[in-house]
């Protein structure tokens, strides 16, 4: 596999030749030097030094981190509100107060930025005790932590490191802007978008939140946006022809997986809605890979008028004036009504037996 440019090396070759040589290279992918873990597995490498050897913290660390539990498990059982918590749908701002005093709010940070510096294996430790005594508190500091301090000390600027960790880790939580009033939390079919402007110096947000998650507390906020990704071959936006991702491919890669650690068979798989898609792919595709399966939400055959109604789906998307073939990032819009009777449709199938 190469993602080197052969055809600029040839010579006395015809120009079919070279067209023929270059759909060879592109089906033979980009080099896996170039790839992420995730990205090689599901071109069928393995690169176990990306992920080897496992992370272990140190003792320093450990230690630390094992205070901090002693002290969380005291505050659990002799302070924290757990029940008026659910009872008033509110987390007080006394209790995020004492997290901040404890160390939990800046536990990942870098030390240099005011936090503790925890690895994720210190990170998920705490998270379990805490979401073991508070189901809530344990989402609001997840989403404070992993969306919000995560985002800036891995993709931050230094500016914005010194800028926001310090009152992230010690002052105020993060806040995550997903839900939208057309889309939900869908991920992937958010209305928001998000533009370099023309001086390069900044970035443009269009959009409307339901809510934000911890956004009273907050001085920081993650906003969840489309962003537009350029196909370098056509120097246009990727839109309806990026390159598409099937169950199909999402089971291999783990076939791959468990072939690399020479797991001969599973116990069990499951999964639900998609991943009941997936289980059932896999079993499929592996019979003797598992001694059991559950798949959940799904199914693996469709009647004529399930068929039907996803079709129904697709065309009234297709039928939006703002469909434009798929390719409407450009246009700032989106095919919005399209969508809701899909969804309107799609909601028949849930509540149908």
């Amino acid at each position: 596999m190469s993602n080197s440019d052969l055809t600029s090396k040839l010579k006395n070759v015809s120009k079919k030749d070279l067209e023929q040589i270059e759909k060879a290279q592109d089906m033979l992918g980009p080099d896996p030097e170039t790839m992420g873990f995730i990205k090689n597995m599901f071109w069928g490498n393995f690169r176990e030094e990306l992920i080897f050897p496992f992370p272990e913290e140190n003792a320093d660390e450990r230690a630390r981190c094992d205070a901090l539990l002693e002290t969380l498990d005291t505050y659990f059982k002799t302070e924290h509100p757990s029940v008026e918590i659910d009872q008033n749908q509110e987390i007080p701002g006394w209790v995020i107060n004492r997290l901040f005093e404890m160390g939990v709010c800046g536990m990942i940070v870098p030390a240099e930025y005011g936090g503790q510096g925890f690895g994720v294996t210190s990170y998920n430790r705490v998270l379990e005790l805490i979401g073991r005594n508070c189901g809530s508190t344990a989402v609001m500091i997840s989403a404070h932590l992993s969306i919000g301090c995560n985002a800036v000390s891995l993709f931050g600027s230094e500016e914005q490191k010194q800028t926001w960790l310090p009152k992230i880790s010690q002052e105020a939580l993060s806040a995550f802007c997903l839900s939208e009033p057309n889309v939900g939390c869908d991920a992937q079919g958010q209305e928001t978008t998000c533009v370099l402007s023309e001086c390069g110096k900044y970035y443009i947000i269009n959009g409307e939140k339901k809510w934000a998650t911890s956004a009273a507390y907050s001085c920081m906020f993650t906003v969840m946006a489309k962003f537009s990704m350029t196909d370098p071959k056509t120097g246009k936006t990727y839109g309806i022809d990026f390159p598409v991702i099937t169950i199909n491919d999402m089971v291999n890669a783990q076939y791959f997986l468990i072939k690399h650690f020479e797991i001969e068979k599973l116990f069990c798989v499951t999964g639900g809605s998609m991943g009941g898609m997936q289980v059932l792919q896999f079993v499929a595709n592996y019979p003797n890979k598992s001694k059991t399966a559950i798949p959940i939400a799904c199914s693996a055959s469709h009647s004529a008028q399930n068929i039907a109604l996803n079709e129904l789906g697709r065309q009234a998307i297709m039928a939006d004036q703002n469909w434009n073939k798929g390719n409407y990032f450009n246009t700032n819009l989106s095919p919005a009504k399209g969508l809701a009777v899909a969804r309107m449709a799609a909601h028949i199938t849930y509540l149908s037996k």
